[in-house]
């Protein structure tokens, strides 16, 4: 059972790595300047395997997934779309 204090201090790293681009070192660096690459890489690891850490990593990627109405339909969709697009450019061009 970790501490509340140390919770809110994971979730800031949590946040991070979702701004980031998903850099899990860098985003612990964020909060621990002094940590070195590895020390980072290592201790953002261990964050992201504690449940309660689990649990809000999660709730986040499913926000950020409902608010964008990022989807597997609608990646598919996407996906769809763009495979029709190349195929009417490359008709074109033959």
């Amino acid at each position: 059972m970790i501490k509340d204090s140390t919770f809110e201090k994971y979730c800031l790293v949590v946040d991070e790595w979702f701004v980031n681009g998903f850099n899990g070192t860098k985003a612990y660096q964020k909060f621990y300047p002094k940590a070195t690459n590895a020390t980072s890489d290592s201790a953002f690891r261990e964050i992201v395997e504690i449940p309660r850490v689990i649990e809000y990593k999660e709730q986040k990627s499913d926000i950020a997934s409902s608010e964008l109405n990022i989807t597997l339909l609608s990646q598919l969709k996407l996906l769809k779309k763009a495979i029709r697009s190349t195929l009417s450019k490359s008709k074109i061009n033959c």
